[in-house]
């Protein structure tokens, strides 16, 4: 599913769900997921460590909040993230925000 879909599904199904004229608020942060250095990077054959840092990574947010319901969606700059992590992550941000764990998404 394509990035650009999947920011606009979301909210289009939040609206759908409420009355027409519930009001909006949308929030949205990032926070930098950088490695330090001499850490395994994924996508090679072998085990190769970074040697610095080309470009930071990070991990944003967004959550949407229409006629009392919440939604958030995780995107992170990862080659992949295990589903264990993402349910860990799911109830975190459940139990620190309010957002049930159900209408989040935790994506790479």
């Amino acid at each position: 599913m394509s990035k650009r879909f999947s920011n606009l599904i979301l909210p289009l199904c939040a609206l759908l769900a409420t009355p027409l004229f519930a009001e909006l608020r949308v929030g949205s942060a990032q926070v930098d997921i950088t490695p330090p250095k001499g850490m395994p990077m994924a996508g090679y054959y072998s085990v190769r460590l970074n040697e610095g840092v080309h470009d930071p990574l990070y991990a944003k947010a967004i959550v949407m909040e229409v006629g009392g319901k919440k939604a958030a969606m995780v995107s992170c700059d990862l080659v992949a993230i295990p589903r264990e992590f993402v349910l860990e992550a799911r109830a975190i941000i459940s139990r620190e925000t309010g957002v049930p764990g159900e209408n989040v998404i935790v994506s790479a």
